[in-house]
């Protein structure tokens, strides 16, 4: 404590008397304030740019609401088998007694005129060939009998018919009468006979069809899969392509 010369206390003066405090809402309050220097008077203030009137503010593009989303087809997934060509192709129209009978005479007329061209014309040239010589008709060993009432001739025109069937329908799953009205040959999967089944399909179940008034022909026209007694027999269908 310190006395003056009265012997009085005397109280401390504090530091830097002379100097203001500073405060923290405030600078120096011997300085100015800064101030932001306006701008020049004749230059008025920035403004945003409107957008045109007639031009109406951009929207986010909207997801693609009018495109709806895949539905999936129900008649192909229940209707399919997997690994053959039904899968995706839902299940099979199958042809009927009528369309196969019509394609069957298309091609009993294609076929007769295959025969005609390569076997029954050169057969009759060659008859009035050894009718005009004198010479007997029936040393013609061609229309001879050889096996039963069968000759030459008539073993010529099956071997023609069967092989017109055997081969279009083994590569190219259908005959040209078939290829008219859209139909196709197939296997319980859908997919294409092999040669041998095709063969036996042609021979064996056509004969067999033919037999007590074709009457494995006529069951064409009835159950589900429109199958006459060859297609039973080698299981196979007739759809549509």
């Amino acid at each position: 404590m310190k006395l003056d010369d009265m012997g009085f206390e005397v109280e401390k003066e504090p530091l830097n008397q002379a100097a203001p405090t500073l405060e923290n809402d405030s600078l120096n309050e011997t300085a100015p304030a800064l101030e932001k220097e306006p701008l020049s008077e004749g230059a008025p203030a920035p403004e945003k740019e409107p957008l045109s009137e007639g031009a109406p503010a951009p929207e986010k593009e909207p997801l693609n609401e009018a495109t709806p989303a895949p539905e999936k087809n129900p008649e192909k997934e229940e209707g399919s088998t997997p690994g053959t060509e039904f899968k995706n192709a839902g299940m099979p129209q199958y042809a009927g007694f009528f369309p196969r009978l019509a394609a069957y005479l298309v091609d009993v007329i294609l076929v007769g005129i295959i025969q005609l061209v390569l076997i029954r014309v050169p057969v009759w040239i060659f008859q009035l060939t050894l009718l005009f010589s004198k010479a007997e008709v029936g040393s013609n060993f061609f229309t001879k009998d050889i096996i039963f009432k069968w000759s030459m001739q008539d073993l010529t025109l099956v071997l023609i018919l069967v092989f017109y069937f055997v081969l279009f329908t083994h590569f190219k799953g259908y005959t040209p009468g078939k290829y008219l009205f859209r139909l196709r040959v197939v296997d319980r999967e859908g997919n294409r006979l092999s040669f041998w089944n095709v063969v036996y399909r042609e021979t064996v179940g056509r004969f067999l069809s033919q037999l007590v008034l074709n009457i494995g022909y006529i069951m064409v026209g009835f159950g589900k899969e429109k199958m006459g007694l060859h297609d039973y027999l080698c299981d196979s269908r007739v759809i549509y392509r």
